[in-house]
């Protein structure tokens, strides 16, 4: 009994050996427990590829993020975003000092992967033809002649366009002073989600096509046209003399101020209304006052057409006044 007595105290009891153990194993424990409080809690795994859309590239974009804090490192711009369609590299060591930057302690974020990160801009392609097409559609719409009558040249572009991934249209106008006859220049703004990419400049030619009258045969000077002498034809806007008659109906009756040759189009200037009152001719006159007409004759004192205001004289008493020729011949005074 005594000596298992003497044994047991002897294992309870320390020895100068037992130190050194016992210290190594503390710190050990600390330095352990040092590690664990700075043990990595989000992992960023760079990827050797990736496509990005800008204007700014996000680490979100180049890396596949794991952990408690990966949706505001995702969030942390890394660099400029490349033009559409180009590339640019994202390297390990600016991610880490982004990371840094962005107030994240870098001993619990790991960043493993690629060393270097190629990032290409996505893009929207945007052809000649449909740049073409989309200010064929802008004129159609805004021209104030009938598409049925008109033709429409717009030559593509020399080249395609890309922009930025997106939804894509064009917003064009034209120049103040053109009125879409001819040959024309167009300023398009090309957008991207509502806003501007670029801009850049189309021409286009515009032909509206009109009726005109046109003479069939010969027509000498004083010769009143019938519409046998007429016919309807179309032709550019562009060729069209002005004053160009569009009306079979605006020619029957009227006289020809000039001879008339075949296939001329015939203007507003070529043709008048026929003389109906003539210099010293007694022409019918009727006055009206209020309620009161009052019907005589008089002697006109100068040629007159429908229409026209002519002087002329009472032959009773000499008196001159002045009337209004109607398609009857009638003088009206008021």
């Amino acid at each position: 009994m005594s000596a298992m007595s003497a044994t047991s105290s002897s294992i309870s009891r320390p020895t100068a050996g037992n130190a050194p153990r016992r210290y190594a194993m503390t710190v050990f424990i600390a330095a352990l427990g040092c590690c664990c409080a700075h043990a990595a809690t989000d992992t960023v795994t760079l990827l050797e590829e990736a496509q990005v859309r800008g204007p700014r590239v996000t680490l979100g974009e180049v890396a596949a993020i794991e952990g408690v804090n990966a949706e505001a490192l995702s969030a942390i711009e890394v660099i400029a975003a490349p033009a559409p369609g180009a590339a640019k590299p994202v390297y390990a060591s600016l991610v880490e000092s982004r990371v840094r930057a962005a107030g994240f302690d870098p001993r619990t974020v790991a960043i493993q992967g690629a060393n270097r990160v190629l990032a290409t801009a996505s893009y929207t392609p945007v052809s000649r033809e449909a740049i073409a097409e989309s200010l064929r559609r802008h004129i159609l719409l805004e021209m104030p002649w009938d598409p049925r009558d008109t033709e429409v040249d717009v030559p593509p572009p020399l080249n395609d366009f890309i922009a930025p991934e997106g939804e894509v249209d064009i917003a064009w106008r034209a120049n103040p002073q053109y009125r879409y006859v001819g040959a024309g220049a167009f300023t398009g703004e090309i957008l991207v989600d509502g806003r501007v990419h670029r801009t850049l400049l189309c021409r286009a030619t515009v032909e509206p096509y009109v009726t005109v009258a046109t003479a069939m045969t010969d027509i000498p000077r004083g010769r009143t046209i019938s519409p046998a002498d007429i016919e309807l034809r179309k032709v550019a806007l562009s060729a069209a003399p002005q004053g160009a008659v569009t009306h079979i109906e605006d020619l029957t009756g009227m006289v020809a101020t000039k001879s008339i040759f075949p296939g001329q189009i015939l203007t507003s200037r070529m043709v008048d209304m026929p003389m109906l009152v003539r210099r010293r001719q007694t022409v019918p006159v009727e006055l009206r006052s209020g309620a009161v007409h009052v019907r005589g004759q008089a002697i006109a004192l100068t040629d007159a057409r429908v229409g026209d205001v002519v002087a002329c004289v009472n032959p009773n008493s000499k008196e001159q006044f002045h009337g209004v020729v109607r398609p009857d011949g009638v003088v009206v005074v008021q």
